[in-house]
Parts: C-alpha cells; structure tokens; sequence
C-alpha cells in the first residue's frame, strides 16, 4: 500500500492528487459562493429542490440579472420581455447569501 498527498475541495468533497486540479475544481465548484449558484443561495429549498423566490426549480428560473424591470413576474411568461438579453446562470438578480457567509 501506498500513502498519496491529496487535496480537497474548500467547498466540497472533491479530492484531487494535485493542487492545479483542486484550484481549476474551486473556480468551477457549485458549492462556491462566489460562483452564486442556487446551492448556496440563502432563497433555495434544498428540500424541495426549488428557489422560494419564484416557487421554481433552477432549471425552470429565470436569469435576467441585468434586466430593467420592476416587475419581473412578468419575465416568468413573457421572456420577450428581455428579448436582448440571454439568461445567464449563477446572475440571478435576487441571490443572497447565507447568513454569517
């Protein structure tokens, strides 16, 4: 048997046996908070699978961060309504933190 040095992840579980392969892995990691996936958004019910902000899985919600509108209810049936912009994931315009984070 041999002993190997790894490294793991900050964020997750993730192992690699370099240190360039965790660093790559951090940058992309859904766990990363500066990465504002839903994961680690104070509004997402992992119970539930789904944002309590608008009552959706992520796959369903929409990513209009840039977006000028006040009532972006209207983005959940019209997505003409940004027609020139293109949802971007991890920008969503409501992410917040966990606390103490």
């Amino acid at each position: 048997m041999k002993t190997i040095t790894a490294y793991q992840c900050d964020y997750c579980k993730r192992v690699s046996r370099t240190i360039a392969g965790i660093k790559i892995h951090e940058e992309k990691c859904n766990w990363n908070p500066k990465k504002r996936h839903c994961f680690t958004c104070d509004q997402y019910d992992h119970k539930h699978a789904i944002c309590k902000q608008f009552n959706l899985t992520m796959d369903q919600k929409p990513y209009f961060i840039d977006c000028e509108i006040q009532d972006l209810s209207k983005v959940l049936n019209e997505y003409d309504v940004c027609e020139s912009l293109e949802p971007v994931p991890y920008t969503c315009h409501f992410y917040k933190t966990h606390e103490g984070e």
